[in-house]
C-alpha cells in the first residue's frame, strides 16, 4: 500500500515538473484569438516602363490580376471583433520588380485598405485558418507601430456582420513580468507554414531606460509581426521585429501593449467602440518610457451651434495658461522662423547651393543668405529656447468632420492648467480654460462654435 502511494505521489510530481514544451490546455484555448491577416492585391504587368529617379511614372499595363498575400498576424482583443496588430502589417507598400531582359515591370499594390481575417476553428486549432472576415482600419499610430482594426464584413458573402461573439485575449501588464519568466509568441510565421505557431521563450527585460521595447529569446519570424505576446493568458505585447542572432543568442522584440493606448482611446472617443482597458498603473510604471506616462490624450468635436454638424478645418489650440493668446501666437511665429533658419543652415552645411535651397524652400536667395548667417542661440527668445528644450507651451490640430484627437505627436501634459482656443474663419472664436487631470484621456465632447 505504501509503495502504491509513493508511486502515485511520484506521478503527480512528474506532472508538476513536466517540460515547458508540453502545451498546457489553457494555452491551447488561446489559439483561436490569434488571426492571420492577408491583403488583396492587384498585380500588374507593365511593358515599356518609364522610370524616373527610381520611380515608375509611365508604361503600358498589359495584364492585371488579383492575388492574396500574407501580411502578418493579429490578435482579437474584444468579443465584438476588434483586432490589434502592427502598423507596418496593415500598411501595404507598393512593390516593383524590374525584368531588364524583357523590359517589363511587375507592380503589386493593395486593392483596398481593408484586410482579410483568417481564423481558426476552435474545434480543431491545428488546421489551417479559414477566411472569415474583412477588417477595416479604426485607428492607428505609425510612430508606435500599432493599429486597431474591426471585423465588419463576412469575407465570403460581403454582408455586414453584427452581434458577433469572438474569443479574445485580455490585455496584461507588460511591466509586471519577472526576469526570465516563460512567455509565448502566437502567430503565423511564414517558416511555420499556414497553421498557427506557438513558440516559447524567456522574458529578457527591456531595451533601455529610454526604450521599453521588450526583449525575448522566443523565436519571432517573418509573419509573426502583429501577433500575440502572451504571459499568464494575457496579451502583454505585440511581436514586431524578427529574431536576429547576436553574440550567439537569438533576440526578438515586442512592442508593449501600453503603446496601443492612443489608438484604443481614439477608437473609443471617435468611433464609440467598447475597447479593452489599459490599466493606469501600467502607464505610470517606472519602466514605461513612453510619452503617455506624462501626457494625456484629448479628443472632442467642434460642431456648428446652428446645425450640430461637425465643423471641418477649425484649428484647436491648447496652450499653457500663464501665457496669453498673443504671446503664444508670437512664439508660434518665432518657432516657425527658427525651424526655417535651422533647415537652411543644415542644407548649407550639406553643400547645397543658395539657388537650390531658395527654390526648394520657396524663399528668395537674399532670404537664404540672411538665414545662413543668423546665430539662433543668441537671437532666440527665452520661451523659444525653452520650447526647443522640450518645455510645453502649445500644441494644435486641425479638425475633421469626425472631430479631433491629440496624440503623442501633439502631446498635452497631465495635471496642467491650460487654455483651449478654437478658431475658424466664419465662426466666432472660442476660448476657455482647460484643466487636465491624471486620467488616461480627456473627452471634451461637442464644442459649439457660432457662425457669423
Amino acid at each position: 500500500m505504501k509503495q502504491r502511494t509513493l508511486i502515485t505521489a511520484l506521478i503527480a510530481l512528474t506532472a508538476l515538473v513536466a517540460p515547458h514544451s508540453v502545451l498546457p490546455q489553457a494555452d491551447e484555448k488561446l489559439l483561436p484569438c490569434s488571426v492571420s491577416l492577408r491583403q488583396e492585391v492587384v498585380v500588374e504587368t507593365i511593358k515599356n516602363p518609364v522610370i524616373q529617379e527610381e520611380t515608375l511614372v509611365g508604361g503600358d499595363v498589359v495584364k492585371r490580376e488579383m492575388d492574396i498575400v500574407d501580411m502578418g498576424s493579429g490578435t482579437v482583443i474584444s468579443r465584438s471583433g476588434l483586432l490589434l496588430t502592427n502598423y507596418h502589417v496593415w500598411q501595404f507598400e507598393p512593390r516593383l520588380r524590374f525584368d531588364k531582359a524583357s523590359n517589363v515591370v511587375f507592380r503589386m499594390r493593395a486593392a483596398t485598405e481593408d484586410m482579410l481575417v483568417y481564423m481558426l476553428d476552435p474545434g480543431n486549432v491545428f488546421k489551417e485558418p479559414k477566411k472569415k472576415y474583412v477588417a477595416q482600419f479604426v485607428s492607428g499610430d505609425e510612430d508606435q507601430d500599432i493599429v486597431v482594426m474591426k471585423c465588419t464584413l463576412d469575407a465570403n458573402t460581403g454582408q455586414e456582420v453584427t452581434g458577433i461573439d469572438l474569443p479574445f485575449l485580455r490585455l496584461g501588464n507588460p511591466f509586471g513580468i519577472p526576469m526570465n519568466a516563460r512567455i509565448n509568441i502566437l502567430g503565423y510565421p511564414g517558416i511555420g507554414g499556414k497553421t498557427v505557431t506557438m513558440t516559447e521563450g524567456k522574458f529578457l527585460g527591456y531595451v533601455g531606460d529610454d526604450d521599453c521595447t521588450i526583449k525575448t529569446e522566443a523565436a519571432i519570424s517573418f509573419g509573426n509581426s502583429g501577433g500575440s505576446a502572451v504571459y499568464q493568458d494575457t496579451l502583454f505585447g505585440v511581436p514586431t521585429a524578427v529574431s536576429a542572432k547576436q553574440g550567439g543568442a537569438n533576440f526578438g522584440y515586442i512592442v508593449p501593449v501600453t503603446r496601443a493606448l492612443g489608438p484604443l482611446i481614439e477608437a473609443k472617443l471617435h468611433h464609440g467602440e467598447d475597447v479593452p482597458v489599459v490599466d493606469r498603473k501600467w502607464i505610470g510604471s517606472s519602466m514605461n518610457s513612453d510619452m503617455s506616462k506624462d501626457n494625456i490624450f484629448v479628443g472632442g468635436k467642434v460642431v456648428s451651434a446652428q446645425t450640430n454638424a461637425g465643423v471641418e478645418d477649425a484649428r484647436v489650440w491648447i496652450f499653457r495658461r500663464d501665457r496669453t493668446s498673443e504671446q503664444i501666437d508670437s512664439l508660434y511665429k518665432e518657432v516657425r522662423k527658427i525651424r526655417m533658419i535651422l533647415t537652411v543652415q543644415k542644407r548649407v552645411r550639406a553643400g547645397q547651393s543658395v539657388a537650390d535651397i531658395a527654390k526648394s524652400m520657396k524663399l528668395t536667395e537674399d532670404d537664404v543668405g540672411a538665414a545662413a548667417k543668423i546665430d539662433v542661440e543668441e537671437n532666440a527668445s527665452r520661451d523659444a529656447k525653452a520650447f526647443f528644450s522640450g518645455e510645453f507651451f502649445y500644441t494644435f490640430i486641425d479638425t475633421g468632420g469626425d472631430g479631433f484627437f491629440f496624440t503623442l505627436r501633439r502631446p498635452v501634459p497631465r495635471n496642467a492648467q491650460l487654455t483651449l482656443v478654437v478658431a475658424r474663419e466664419g465662426y466666432r472664436r472660442v476660448e476657455k480654460p482647460l484643466n487636465t487631470t491624471d486620467d488616461l484621456y480627456l473627452d471634451l465632447g461637442a464644442i459649439k462654435s457660432y457662425p457669423y
